[in-house]
């Protein structure tokens, strides 16, 4: 009897256990459902194309279920293994306590830039004479507003909300390798609150799931544009779970995180390229247009100045009759000692010391003989030195919209055509529609780096006036080399690199091959020059029928005068300039950064509107404010970053006014007009002692 009255009651027991705790799964399950509901609905309504992902979505490799012990958990499919070894919600806090203590900041070093010939030069000059030491001290603190959190991985995301209670965090990018794992924190976190609050004015959230890590890196590179580079300059990295994709994304980002922090650009650098541009177009200079390229051309050989150019240049000769021949720069002297000349030229910076450095590397009679293509923004002297020239918009530019202003329609522009001229030379030969091209002597890294140049090269005549001048970046990286294990490399030519593999990426029609060695550029083919197989002669009169098909020149009714240029395309930056007025007085770090972005927001908002304003803005107020807003969170306590924000402030109003200045008076001076003189030197100096210019 006392046996059966025991075995009895236990079984009632376990049936009412198991029956409490299916009850209890059941209105989990239910209440995940419910919740995945609610943020596929919220996601329908602010990232459609997160809802269209997950909506029908099963996953594979992780679901959500409860562990061994009755937690919550992700699920690995293959072996039945919890991600988190413990409570998962007890895991974030921990996690995010822990970072907050020590948290993973990217150290971006400014160089004090030691060229006297810009008047925003020196106004930076002077703050990082004044605060360098300062800013160089500067650690990474969560209690100082986020510029940009970079979240890898989710999980079951409950570390982005124990986040947003701990700090001001501007704009989260979360990277997460595995979309299963995004699916799972659609059933177990609530979106709402999140969303919400990256809605507010300067906040944004961006999300890359299942992305790779070069098109997340690539999207992080045009960042900068949407949210300001002093944003992107004050990024944290936090790295939530230990996956090997994981892992992979965090040692890519370190690695080629200073791609992101390139090509801002400034309103005097600007101002040439609109003179440039109104002056091209009133000498007549056709400009690429919108049509199809030729077909059936020959094999292009883009030919830059690296040292690997001296092993090619027979191979350039063998060619010549084969295929087209475009030199790029600097490479123009190279070619003219090796007795050959080229099929095309090509420039693209704007500056007044292209004109000198093609004057020093090469005679009349040579240039003579060579069409050039350049952007739109090269000197108008440096292409009247040539047999004939055409220019192609560039990207990114005010000219761009110059010049669909001046011909009434949308011009294509040269996308990834910087930062070296051997990338102008790849997009025109891509543009063009050449579909086999050779790339020469574009090394863009070295295994030794005191031989970054052809021999023939004028960067390595001594008595070289211009080229003697050019600062060399410290070769501080290594890449995959192209036929060795690694070269070295600097940030310039890095990126470079990184440009052209989104151009051959782009372009997978088209066969490009990497005859140097160099850096390997992914999307190129490795080829040994002995491997080309190159048969068909080129038509003689190529060029021409290429120059007459693909480009068009400008009808203007009448010479476009300082007056029309500013009316047509400046007054609203003018105006803008001369009502801008910033915060005097902040209280605190946080007021630093909202004053920083309300006004970034009303740059940004031109870009539709007034796109000349936007460019001629953008570049000053994001290289200025990356100043101010370091300087202001490196600053130890409240009183100083108060002091040191009015002392930015009045820098910045003074730069300003001659930025406005510069437009009323000088809008169409071309950059070989600009030279400074000793006396006009000496005037900006005294500015930089915030004396009356």
């Amino acid at each position: 009897m006392p046996e059966t009255i025991s075995v009895e009651p236990s079984n009632a027991m376990t049936d009412i256990d198991a029956l409490i705790k299916q009850a209890e799964l059941q209105k989990l399950q239910m209440e995940m459902e419910l919740q995945f509901q609610r943020n596929m609905a919220l996601f329908k309504q602010f990232a459609k194309p997160i809802y269209d992902q997950f909506f029908d979505y099963t996953p594979t490799e992780l679901k959500i279920g409860t562990d061994s012990n009755g937690y919550l958990n992700l699920i690995n499919t293959s072996d039945g293994r919890p991600v988190y070894s413990g409570d998962p919600e007890e895991f974030c806090k921990n996690q995010v306590d822990s970072y907050a203590k020590n948290p993973k900041w990217f150290k971006v070093r400014h160089a004090t830039p030691d060229d006297d010939y810009f008047f925003q030069t020196l106004f930076l000059q002077e703050l990082l004479a004044k605060y360098q030491d300062q800013i160089n001290e500067q650690t990474g603190d969560f209690s100082n507003p986020i510029g940009v959190l970079i979240m890898n991985g989710c999980g079951l995301g409950y570390q982005i909300t124990e986040l947003i209670k701990k700090a001001e965090i501007y704009n989260l990018i979360i990277f997460e390798a595995h979309r299963d794992s995004f699916h799972a924190c659609l059933h177990t976190l609530d979106w709402e609150p999140i969303i919400r609050y990256f809605q507010r004015p300067g906040r944004r959230i961006r999300m890359f799931l299942g992305a790779s890590n070069e098109i997340t890196i690539n999207r992080l590179r045009t960042f900068s544009l949407e949210a300001g580079l002093y944003n992107l300059t004050n990024t944290y990295i936090y790295q939530h779970l230990q996956s090997e994709k994981a892992l992979a994304f965090t040692n890519q980002l370190r690695s080629q995180f200073h791609l992101a922090l390139t090509g801002t650009g400034f309103l005097e650098d600007e101002q040439i390229c609109i003179a440039h541009t109104v002056e091209n177009m009133n000498r007549n200079v056709p400009v690429l247009r919108t049509t199809e390229p030729l077909k059936d051309l020959p094999a292009a050989f883009v030919v830059g100045n690296g040292p690997s150019l001296d092993g090619l240049l027979d191979t350039l000769r063998e060619h010549q009759k084969h295929a087209v021949i475009i030199c790029c720069g600097s490479t123009l002297g190279t070619l003219y000692k090796a007795g050959i000349v080229p099929d095309i030229h090509v420039e693209m910076e704007r500056t007044d010391a292209t004109t000198q450095m093609l004057l020093e590397i090469s005679d009349e009679e040579y240039r003579k003989k060579i069409p050039i293509l350049g952007l739109n923004t090269v000197p108008p002297e440096s292409l009247a030195m040539f047999k004939n020239a055409a220019v192609a918009t560039k990207s990114n530019d005010p000219g761009e919209y110059i010049l669909e202003h001046i011909f009434g329609k949308k011009m294509p522009s040269l996308v990834l055509s910087n930062p070296t001229c051997t990338n102008t030379g790849l997009s025109f030969a891509i543009e063009l529609g050449f579909k086999e091209i050779y790339l020469a002597g574009v090394d863009l890294g070295m295994r030794d780096e005191s031989q970054r140049h052809a021999s023939l090269s004028q960067y390595n005549d001594q008595t070289s006036k211009t080229l003697n001048a050019v600062q060399h970046q410290q070769a501080g990286l290594e890449v995959k080399g192209n036929f060795t294990d690694f070269v070295k490399t600097t940030q310039i030519l890095d990126t470079s690199r990184a440009n052209m593999e989104v151009a051959a990426k782009n372009n997978p029609h088209i066969n490009i091959y990497n005859l140097n060695d160099g850096a390997y550029i992914d999307g190129t083919k490795p080829l040994h020059k002995e491997e080309i197989s190159i048969h068909l002669d080129k038509p003689s009169d190529v060029v021409e029928r290429i120059l007459e098909h693909s480009f068009e020149s400008p009808s203007l009714e009448e010479w476009i005068d300082t007056k029309k240029a500013t009316e047509d395309y400046v007054q609203p930056t003018i105006d803008f300039i001369r009502n801008l007025s910033m915060l005097k007085n902040p209280k605190t770090k946080k007021d630093v950064q909202d004053e920083l972005d309300r006004i970034m927001l009303q740059v940004n908002a031109m870009k539709d509107s007034q796109p000349v304003s936007y460019w001629l803005l953008m570049g000053t107020v994001q290289n200025y404010f990356t100043l101010i807003n370091r300087i202001c969170l490196s600053s130890k306590d409240t009183k100083s970053m108060q002091e040191n924000y009015r002392y930015c402030v009045t820098m910045f109003d003074q730069l300003l006014s001659e930025c406005r200045k510069l437009l009323k008076n000088n809008l169409l001076r071309l950059h070989s007009d600009a030279a400074l003189n000793h006396t006009q030197q000496q005037q900006y100096h005294n500015l930089r002692k915030g004396k009356t210019v």
